[in-house]
């Protein structure tokens, strides 16, 4: 089960929007506004650090992740569309030993990202579709959180491939929600909504039920699968997957 994902961002910010989709133009629009939204960045590092450690919900994530590092004995992680980094902030907080390694895609996010969050190890842009991951320490964990809207199915089918690819043995794997049929509904009536309301809203990927994630992990290749789930923490309407590299 998958269907179509949209947000209404506000008049303000669509109006300023030079596409009705998502992309890395309108998402380094939304994260350097001057007005402020849930996606835009703080000015200080001294408002960064708050918010982030009011951002109680990632605290907790970010809790759950370490555990799961902790298991494979892992002390670096590179984490995949980071936004604003707040997650990565946690981890780092907790275990100042790992290294947190950010990317993300879209060059200006990147550039203010890195004057706020100054205790991440790395931060530097990298395109999850089109990349090399061969450039990734096979040994480190890369951590893709709520960026599962992202791409659809087959992109994901060859973003897992390029991730097997490169060697990389271990992957968390958060969806941004796991779509049921409660969801699914939920889906098709607040874009109507958004579009008797205001006229408009904005298309922000696809969601996924677990079966669909399960077959994404494991590869189109039925003589080889690429990653199986070592271990899966539920978490609200959400799951943390711990994948493991077959080898």
């Amino acid at each position: 089960m998958k269907a179509r994902h949209y947000y209404y961002f506000g008049h303000d910010l669509q109006s300023r929007m030079q596409s009705k989709c998502l992309d890395s133009t309108n998402w380094d629009m939304v994260r350097t506004t001057e007005q402020y939204s849930p996606f835009s960045f703080e000015k200080t590092i001294d408002e960064y650090d708050q918010n982030c450690l009011r951002s109680i919900h990632y605290k907790k994530v970010a809790m759950l992740i370490c555990g799961l590092l902790s298991e494979i004995h892992c002390k670096k992680v590179v984490s995949m569309g980071i936004g604003k980094g707040i997650l990565e902030w946690h981890i780092k907080k907790l275990h100042p030993d790992i290294c947190v390694e950010c990317t993300d895609y879209t060059p200006e996010s990147i550039s203010l990202l890195s004057k706020l969050f100054v205790n991440a190890d790395n931060i530097f842009i990298f395109d999850m579709l089109n990349d090399d991951y061969s450039s990734i320490e096979k040994n480190s964990c890369l951590i893709l959180y709520r960026v599962s809207t992202e791409f659809s199915y087959n992109q994901w089918c060859a973003i897992f491939n390029k991730i097997y690819s490169g060697h990389i043995k271990y992957v968390i794997f958060t969806p941004t929600e796991l779509l049921g049929l409660k969801r699914f509904l939920g889906e098709k009536y607040l874009h109507i909504k958004h579009l008797l309301l205001y006229g408009s809203d904005v298309f922000c990927g696809w969601m996924y039920s677990e079966i669909e994630f399960l077959k994404i992990f494991m590869g189109n290749n039925r003589q080889k699968k690429q990653y199986f789930v070592l271990k899966k923490v539920n978490y609200g309407d959400t799951a943390i997957y711990l994948l493991e590299r077959c080898e």
